[in-house]
């Protein structure tokens, strides 16, 4: 059974609990259709971490032709179980990756590093069975590192503001709880990102979680753990509270 395949509870679906069991549940029923954007990050995240992946899962189509049109469309049916790249979004990604070779920190994060990329975890907390697929773990500095890719890495985007929004944080402390269950005992990890812009000059910035904010991602996730066990328990995956609530 692969990662995805595996049922227990992961940083994703419980960012979509944490809204109510009904999200998480509808979540689980209708996975979502990546978006381009989407695509083209997972496409990076490959390059960088996988790279030894990238050829057998990506196929680069360089002619003119839109997807639509009969070339691309012979290109696309002999590449049995790839995704299918436009070769500008392919240049663009090597071009990435060149400024994360030319960023000093980025490098000794995400390359220099003695690391462990796309590692998967898998334990039981609370009676409740999670995973976790972390972008990059450093074991020797206890340290994960999540690589993004964003439409604008400055810090005044990237802010505490998106972290929240996005669920970084609730997601971060998941990823968090998996190591000092399955890795480094009782001593929880750093935990950094480090995003990259999508467009030239494909800008980097590199930021760390609070500890303040991840505390209370901790307090969080640990009652979303007792909310899902009860949903499982009693099969009620209810949606927002019956009540009114003064605004």
């Amino acid at each position: 059974m692969n990662y995805r395949q595996n049922p227990a509870l992961s940083g994703t679906q419980l960012v979509a609990l944490s809204k109510s069991p009904a999200h998480y549940k509808h979540l689980l029923d209708n996975p979502i259709e990546p978006t381009p954007a989407m695509e083209f990050g997972t496409a990076a995240h490959t390059m960088l971490l996988e790279t030894q992946h990238f050829n057998s899962r990506y196929a680069v189509y360089t002619g003119e032709g839109t997807r639509a049109s009969k070339e691309y469309k012979e290109f696309a049916s002999k590449q049995v179980g790839k995704s299918i790249i436009k070769n500008e979004d392919y240049q663009h990604i090597l071009d990435m990756m060149t400024v994360l070779q030319n960023h000093s920190l980025a490098r000794e994060l995400l390359m220099n590093s003695k690391g462990q990329n796309e590692l998967e975890l898998y334990w039981t907390e609370s009676g409740v069975a999670c995973k976790g697929k972390l972008d990059r773990y450093l074991p020797a500095e206890n340290v994960v590192v999540d690589y993004k890719t964003a439409h604008d890495a400055s810090p005044d985007s990237f802010n505490q503001w998106k972290a929240k929004s996005m669920g970084y944080y609730l997601q971060s402390a998941h990823y968090q709880a998996g190591i000092k269950s399955t890795l480094s005992g009782t001593a929880v990890p750093a935990f950094v990102f480090v995003v990259q812009e999508t467009e030239a000059p494909y800008g980097v910035q590199v930021y760390e979680l609070d500890t303040i904010s991840i505390d209370k991602a901790h307090e969080k996730r640990a009652e979303l753990l007792q909310v899902y066990k009860l949903s499982v328990e009693t099969g009620k995956w209810h949606s927002y509270k019956e009540e009114i609530i003064k605004l």
